[in-house]
């Protein structure tokens, strides 16, 4: 077994544990949807989350050659900690007596929405390291990853106003840009056959 097999197999277990306390969310809803109906947002946001995890997953395929040590596992695996941390937070309780799903995603909103922020300044902090510039052959440089470093600012500093509002509004436009932007992390490194061919 080689060291990227061995490290996939655990971040496949931490993802998958994120991935499953969102699909058992989601049963849950079904089951008491005659006395809870499911809240948008909610459903958006776990589903942004659960995206992400096997985004990710298939994202650690550009970095399948990598000299991997106990130092680089472990801060990689800071991500899929996060999204599983996150998925489990977004998760409705559907006790009787709970409070609606619309009022549960607000009171949990904040801290996810702050585990969010986290995640474009590490991998800015990250970018900046040799071992990233070791792992990704392909790495922006010069203006291109000025830009990139910029939009990640932004994209953090917009999740952490999310965090901090109560607008419906706000926090549909902080769920579509954190997807959009997956989605373009998605197309530029990560849609491609195994086999490392577009």
């Amino acid at each position: 077994m080689s060291g990227f097999e061995f490290v996939l197999v655990l971040y496949a277990i931490i993802s998958g544990l994120g991935i499953s306390d969102i699909l058992s969310g989601w049963g849950e809803q079904v089951r008491v949807r005659h006395r809870m109906s499911a809240y948008p947002l909610q459903l958006a946001l776990s589903f942004l989350l659960m995206y992400f995890g096997i985004t990710f997953l298939w994202g650690l395929w550009t970095v399948r050659d990598a000299e991997w040590t106990f130092l680089l596992y472990i801060t990689v695996a800071i991500f899929p900690l996060l999204i599983s941390l996150a998925s489990r937070i977004i998760r409705v309780d559907p006790a009787i007596g709970a409070p609606t799903a619309k009022d549960q995603y607000f009171q949990v909103a904040r801290p996810i929405f702050l585990i969010l922020s986290c995640i474009p300044i590490l991998i800015i902090v990250g970018s900046f390291t040799t071992t990233a510039r070791e792992l990704s052959p392909n790495r922006p440089e010069g203006m291109q990853l000025l830009q990139l470093t910029i939009f990640r600012v932004l994209l953090s500093v917009g999740m952490l106003y999310v965090a901090w509002s109560k607008k419906v509004s706000v926090h549909w436009i902080g769920v579509s840009v954190m997807f959009l932007s997956i989605i373009l992390l998605s197309m530029m490194l990560t849609v491609r056959s195994i086999d490392g061919a577009f």
